[in-house]
């Protein structure tokens, strides 16, 4: 492995740690969870077209889910900041857990204090839940369906992305050093927000 590939293996999973921290550590991976399981439904039933407002219905998704949780404590623009600032990371995980293909959305640092550019490739052609994804779909409905609310629900929740983002952590870990295949360039999309804690 090239010194160069050494630097992007190792960049790559000091972020996919960071993004575990950033999720684990602010405990939004209830919200994450039952954001992605939504999305999935939405998309399994049409609800949702993979087109350019695609991240807009996530992003309402969450929107939805915040209000639920936090019991309209936000006003609109602190919910719509946030839930943008999710959005990405629920982007990230559902890219590299490999729920979906069709998605690419490179690991970035998280912990920035200015404004930050994602760049997200969807091929709306390619875009599909795979076999991993619709697996998590049926864990977590039948963990909902079971145990529909309280703390063991939340940690249930909290452990369905908590092992996904292990996952990520441990595919960079041991990373054969391929570098990201999405530059800029081949970006059809941009995402920019100004934070994420």
């Amino acid at each position: 492995m090239s010194s160069a590939s050494n630097v992007l293996a190792k960049a790559r999973y000091e972020c996919a740690k960071e993004l575990k921290e950033v999720v684990l550590n602010n405990n939004i991976a209830p919200l994450i969870t039952l954001s992605i399981v939504d999305l999935f439904i939405k998309l399994e039933q049409n609800l949702i077209k993979v087109d350019g407002t695609l991240y807009e219905n996530i992003q309402q998704i969450i929107v939805d889910k915040l209000k639920k949780m936090t019991s309209d404590l936000m006003d609109d623009d602190e919910l719509n900041g946030k839930a943008k600032a999710y959005m990405v990371l629920l982007l990230e995980i559902i890219s590299h857990a490999k729920l979906v293909k069709g998605l690419e959305v490179p690991l970035k640092p998280l912990k920035t204090e200015k404004f930050t550019k994602f760049s997200i490739k969807l091929e709306q052609d390619k875009f599909a839940i795979t076999k991993k994804g619709f697996t998590f779909l049926e864990k977590v409905t039948k963990i909902v369906k079971y145990e529909p609310e309280g703390t063991f629900l939340f940690r249930k929740l909290t452990s369905a992305t908590s092992a996904l983002l292990k996952q990520i952590v441990a595919r960079y870990e041991i990373s054969s050093g391929k570098e990201d295949s999405l530059s800029e360039s081949d970006s059809k999309d941009f995402i920019i927000v100004d934070t994420l804690q």
